[in-house]
């Protein structure tokens, strides 16, 4: 249908119009020629409407955008530049987390004050002599700061993880992991934290996890290359099991 000259002929402006070819149904006119677009004729005034009732968002330009709606099924124009924003996930990571990661540092720093080469070396001046060995006098003061460093890391730990899971509550997870599971170690309330975390839908809260482990690992790496240094020193008479 291509022509204006059914139905009344003339210059007419875009609309709906009765069909020209006579069908019980009105007939999508765009300004100049008959489109394929058809509903149902709008009942005039005094009839009754049909069962299928027309509405007038059912007299809306055939190509204009539709949005049906998530939970009745009704048509609604979608503006122009509109988008659904998605809820944020919660971020695992926190300011709190990510210090108490970084917490083991301390003591990593403090160790590196330890005179493990004279440690063992009077060790071994003991066990050669029938002593128990004991903490050499040159080392006692680096080494009981280690001691009071890693019990000042423990307590922060738990006032760090406190505020963590308060942190965490605020930005929307449900019944976090609780934080007094930071008395066995900070380690268990990190790893808990993430479990919980991630099935509350949170993100990145393996990090804290990767730094917390890294830098214990690489304590234990530095501290036990200083003590095979201080075994090689020993002169071959000194070394125990010789």
């Amino acid at each position: 249908m291509t022509d204006d000259t059914r139905g009344g002929g003339g210059a007419r402006t875009a609309g709906w119009y009765d069909d020209p070819d006579g069908a019980a149904h009105q007939r999508w006119y765009d300004g100049e020629r008959w489109t394929d677009h058809v509903q149902d004729a709008v009942p005039q005034y005094g009839e009754r409407i049909p069962e299928r009732a027309w509405s007038p968002e059912r007299r809306r330009e055939p190509d204009a955008p539709v949005d049906t709606g998530p939970d009745t099924g009704a048509a609604r124009p979608v503006a122009d530049g509109a988008a659904a924003s998605a809820p944020r996930a919660a971020r695992g990571v926190t300011r709190w987390a990510s210090a108490i990661a970084f917490l083991p540092l301390i003591p990593l720093a403090a160790g590196l004050l330890v005179d493990w080469p004279g440690i063992i070396a009077a060790s071994a001046g003991d066990l050669e002599a029938g002593r128990l060995p004991v903490i050499p006098p040159s080392a006692e003061g680096a080494y009981s700061l280690v001691q009071a460093l890693g019990l000042l890391v423990w307590g922060a730990s738990l006032a760090l993880a406190l505020l963590d899971r308060r942190e965490l509550i605020a930005q929307g997870i449900e019944r976090p992991f609780h934080w007094a599971w930071g008395i066995i170690s900070p380690l268990v309330y990190l790893i808990g934290r993430a479990v919980v975390g991630r099935r509350r839908g949170a993100t990145g809260m393996l990090a804290p996890i990767w730094t917390y482990v890294g830098i214990v690992a690489a304590d234990f790496i530095i501290t036990l290359a200083r003590m095979v240094a201080g075994l090689a020193a020993l002169p071959p008479g000194q070394l125990p099991g010789t």
